[in-house]
């Protein structure tokens, strides 16, 4: 028997339950005939895929009102739904930002935890900050009877994708030439994984917001820095080494402020929430935050 006759039935199994995945996950808790129906597939196959996943942990029964699901009138017993697992497994996520830090928990249906975030300041080290995210990290971790399948990073800056490592960020520069995903999957034992920020925002939108189904959009972020993140085809655009997209540090103004990325004049020197921030406090002639900027628009009755 050659080596391609083996190998076939695991890959084609692998690829029946990702269309189970991806059928619940597009389309909300179904039930197995409605995952044999979406996925386009037999009976039998999709059972079969559906054992396998449950086995896993990827997926759970569901009785009752699914949360975020509106309940129809009922017609005699409804069958059992399936949904992506959210009680019994949990993914972390991790942003690292400027000034602040967050982890929180969430199911593989997108839905948080009911736990507040764990928000932390960012550290002025490296060594600090993977220090405090390993603690507040191994306190999610302790959820009794609940399994962590993996961490996601979101980080602002270049990423080099293929060392996992971070190439520039000059609004978060102790990551530099750092690798926090790799790092902090050998200090928690979990899978992790580093994503740029705007790639991470993009990506939520395409399976959990209002990009859901979409496969061809842009979504421009502008928070501390300005990015740019281009769905094409269902693929998030990285680029050879990751920096698709990067467009903060075009140059807008040569004779501009000096930027962070060693450049003058970048967009995000201009056009971001930190600008707006500088700006305001400049004409004030007090230093406020873009959450005070805002407060004080709010309260003054500028709320456009």
């Amino acid at each position: 028997m050659s080596n391609a006759s083996v190998v076939q039935p695991a890959l084609l199994g692998k690829i029946n339950e990702r269309q189970v995945l991806r059928a619940i996950q597009a389309l909300g808790p179904l039930s197995r005939a409605e995952v044999s129906r979406h996925a386009g597939m037999s009976a039998p196959t999709a059972s079969k895929a559906v054992e396998s996943l449950l086995r896993a942990g990827l997926l759970e029964e569901v009785d009752g009102p699914v949360p975020g699901e509106t309940a129809g009138p009922a017609r005699g017993r409804p069958a059992r739904k399936l949904a992506l697992a959210s009680r019994a497994v949990q993914v972390l996520g991790l942003v690292i930002d400027a000034g602040q830090c967050r982890m929180v928990s969430a199911g593989l249906d997108g839905r948080l935890h009911d736990d507040a975030p764990d928000a932390f300041p960012t550290p002025s080290t490296y060594d600090a900050f993977l220090a405090t995210a390993t603690a507040v990290a191994e306190r999610l971790l302790d959820r009794p009877g609940v399994n962590t399948l993996g961490l996601g990073i979101s980080m602002p800056g270049l990423i080099d994708y293929r060392h996992q490592r971070g190439a520039l960020s000059p609004n978060v520069p102790i990551t530099d030439g750092r690798s926090p995903g790799l790092d902090l999957a050998e200090r928690l034992g979990i899978e992790s994984v580093l994503v740029q920020e705007t790639h991470a925002l993009c990506l939520a939108e395409r399976y959990y917001g209002e990009a859901r189904g979409i496969d061809d959009f842009a979504m421009l972020d502008v928070a501390t820095g300005v990015g740019l993140g281009v769905m094409s085809g269902g693929r998030m655009l990285t680029g050879h080494s990751g920096l698709a997209g990067e467009i903060g540090h075009i140059t807008v103004d040569a004779d501009g402020r000096p930027c962070g990325c060693g450049n003058a004049g970048c967009l995000e020197t201009l056009a971001c929430d930190s600008a707006l921030a500088r700006e305001v406090s400049a004409r004030l002639g007090r230093n406020l935050s873009i959450d005070q900027v805002i407060y004080e628009c709010r309260r003054s009755g500028h709320s456009s």
